[in-house]
């Protein structure tokens, strides 16, 4: 079968935990509902109206691989991945179609064969500190075509150094797939309450500010905003997947290649 990804269950959070989702009281949930050709709605838990939309497009080489818009489809576009077979992939916050410059940051694969860590940089905007920041793959089988995974931060000696083997800190977000054939839903992303970074954009007065909406008000509940650094968490996190689902799909076409070859 060659190289594959492996089938792999590790998790930071506790064990009763990482079995199911993480609580409510801690962690903000986005549900990502499947959309027309491999798209996604990003929905608030318990609501109906889309806080977010991801277009994927594999075949447009003059549009960025991923993009993800306020609220549709045609709404405004908040933050794009280009990915590079040559080169490196990069990720930005920002309409590229627009004047205003983008700050591109690389999105990179830290684990060559297995992909199960992905790094990118997220600039402080108060510190000016260039932060790492790694969604680690904590499960997936072979015939799935998305992994389960956390996001934590690269923290300890060297952390500015990134690599595969970097040290990683607290739990930040989580994305939990769904495996049904049939099922409307792809996945959940939960985001940590109360933990973001603020953005260069932000303290500029010009970044993304959103009513969370859908989880309802109090401490952490829908009264939250969703800003830049919540926009970069979504758009990182669905990059992640989508190479997943690009590299399945590869995988099941080579498949049927060397299994039809035996003809006369």
């Amino acid at each position: 079968m060659g190289k594959s990804d492996p089938v792999i269950e590790t998790s930071s959070l506790s064990p009763s935990t990482s079995s199911s989702d993480p609580s409510t009281s801690t962690f903000r949930t986005i549900i990502a509902n499947n959309s027309k050709l491999y798209n996604l709605s990003l929905l608030p838990l318990n609501s109906t109206t889309p806080l977010f939309h991801i277009t994927n497009s594999s075949f447009t080489p003059h549009k960025p691989d991923i993009t993800i818009t306020s609220g549709t489809a045609t709404g405004p576009v908040l933050g794009v991945i280009k990915l590079n077979a040559l080169s490196s992939n990069v990720v930005a916050l920002g309409d590229p179609a627009k004047t205003e410059q983008m700050q591109w940051e690389r999105f990179q694969s830290m684990k060559d064969w297995t992909h199960s860590r992905y790094e990118f940089e997220f600039v402080d905007g108060e510190t000016g500190e260039r932060r790492i920041f790694t969604w680690r793959r904590t499960r997936q089988r072979f015939w799935d075509d998305q992994p389960d995974m956390e996001l934590c931060e690269n923290v300890g000696v060297g952390a500015e150094k990134s690599g595969g083997e970097a040290e990683l800190g607290e739990v930040l977000a989580v994305y939990k797939g769904c495996q049904g054939f049939f099922s409307r839903t792809r996945g959940k992303f939960h985001l940590r309450k109360g933990w973001r970074v603020k953005s260069v954009r932000e303290v500029s007065g010009v970044g993304v500010e959103i009513d969370g909406g859908g989880e309802g008000g109090g401490e952490g509940g829908g009264d939250e905003k969703w800003g830049d650094w919540e926009v970069m968490v979504l758009l990182t996190g669905c990059g992640a997947i989508e190479t997943a689902r690009r590299r399945s799909r590869a995988r099941r076409g080579a498949g049927a290649s060397s299994g039809g070859g035996g003809g006369g």
